[in-house]
């Protein structure tokens, strides 16, 4: 997609394009487990890009990416990523990182989230989460797809899974606050969380199989995806909540496909 009016080129330029590698296998109801398969998975922070100045960029990304193409051998693996030397956040801004895998025909997810309060009001699945507390968000898409997947967490594993048909859906939707007609019925995918609150740390494993993400499915492998993950960080007492992503979105607006990152399917076979 064009890049937008207003938005800053290096940060269109920096948006993150990881290499996604399978996965061995391991426990996934053990923290420690799930931690040791994603230690060498591409780690990618959570930031307030809307907040940065572009030019505190360490590098211009395009030769980042150049470099990183050329060394096969760079570790953990990705294409190209970003970073900042400083970041503009805000004051109660805590880091989060998310890293991915792929095992059979689904997307493997961690998201490591430092909180300084974890809570939460959501009671049940497919409620408004990002008004009730802390929550994990998921977008993705095919790179050939219009249509794409919202898929949220939260601290106490509430889920929500919702489709939009493109853009324009999720516009109409936006002006007329009918979210709910965009929320899909099931187990789309599943998930699993774990509350740290003496270390001030909660995470969150999630499943999604290419069936809850392409139309018509395909093989993973070889396959590429459009991805953001996105996060809404609630302390009690603030009137607002702090809110960052994974992609450089040039506004606080989670939607803006045009940054989020690529995801490709390799085996490891071929890195």
């Amino acid at each position: 997609m064009s890049q937008r009016q207003g938005e800053p080129p290096e940060l269109a330029e920096c948006k993150p394009a990881i290499r996604c590698l399978p996965l061995p296998p391991f426990e996934a109801g053990d923290l420690n487990a799930v931690q040791r398969v994603f230690r060498n998975a591409t780690p990618c922070p959570l930031h307030q890009a809307w907040r940065e100045k572009a030019e505190v960029l360490s590098k211009p990304c395009r030769s980042r990416r150049k470099e990183a193409w050329k060394s096969r051998k760079t570790r953990p693996p990705y294409v190209g990523s970003y970073s900042f030397e400083s970041a503009s956040t805000e004051p109660n801004f805590a880091p989060g990182v998310v890293r991915i895998g792929w095992q059979g025909d689904s997307l493997l997810v961690l998201a490591e989230l430092t909180d300084a309060d974890i809570f939460t009001r959501a009671s049940g699945h497919n409620q408004r989460f990002w008004e009730l507390g802390d929550t994990f968000e998921l977008f993705l898409r095919p790179v050939e797809q219009l249509a794409y997947f919202e898929y949220h967490v939260t601290p106490n594993n509430c889920r929500l899974q919702a489709r939009f048909a493109g853009a324009a859906m999720h516009q109409r939707l936006a002006e007329t606050g009918a979210f709910e007609e965009a929320l899909m019925a099931g187990e789309l995918f599943t998930s699993k969380t774990w509350v740290r609150a003496e270390t001030r740390q909660w995470f969150v494993f999630a499943e999604i199989p290419a069936s809850s993400v392409c139309e018509p499915v395909r093989p993973l492998a070889g396959s590429e995806w459009r991805f953001s993950f996105s996060r809404y960080d609630y302390t009690r007492g603030q009137a607002e909540p702090v809110i960052s992503s994974t992609s450089p979105h040039a506004q606080p607006d989670f939607h803006r496909q045009e940054e989020w990152g690529a995801i490709t399917f390799t085996n490891r076979a071929d890195a």
